[in-house]
């Protein structure tokens, strides 16, 4: 068996013969160089195309953002770094996981034109954004008994009020 040329890789080289693979694992394979890729780059416009005028008659961008990112930037900058369902200090989150202070209130895939309203995101402890879009109810309930002024009402009270402003006719 013939070994993988990248560093520290210790798995077997990708296919049976001398020039399949070209001395890299599965894994390696993005290091060979008789490869040539081309990335084409999307614009903002071909990846916010699905979200333009023309398919919804409705500005999904009239809240000022073009993108996620900037929204969150924003959000950081104009409201206090605590939880909203805990009252937790965000400052002392790893900075690794700043996007996931963020949640969507409603899911942006299902109600995209309110991905980019700052009204549909709530800052939460990314292990209450985890708790929320995957947890269970006994999950809830045990970090409630951890942190004892946490309310996820909050949360799916917020949900309800921001159900009844989506435009019916995108739902």
């Amino acid at each position: 068996m013939r070994i993988c040329s990248a560093p520290d890789c210790n798995y077997n080289v990708f296919g049976t013969d001398k020039n399949t693979g070209k001395g890299y694992c599965k894994i390696h394979q993005f290091l060979r160089s008789d490869i040539v890729r081309t990335i084409k780059k999307k614009s903002v416009k071909e990846r916010n195309k699905c979200l333009s005028k023309n398919k919804y008659d409705f500005d999904v961008f009239q809240w000022g953002f073009k993108s996620e990112l900037s929204m969150f930037k924003w959000i950081w900058k104009n409201r206090p770094h605590r939880s909203e369902i805990s009252g937790r200090d965000l400052t002392k989150v790893n900075h690794n996981l700043f996007l996931n202070m963020f949640a969507h209130i409603l899911p942006k895939k299902q109600y995209p034109l309110f991905r980019y309203n700052p009204d549909n995101i709530m800052q939460l402890v990314p292990i209450e954004h985890t708790l929320i879009d995957q947890g269970t109810e006994k999950g809830r309930e045990n970090y409630k008994k951890e942190y004892s002024k946490t309310d996820f009402s909050i949360f799916y009270n917020k949900k309800k009020e921001l159900l009844k402003s989506y435009p019916k006719k995108y739902i």
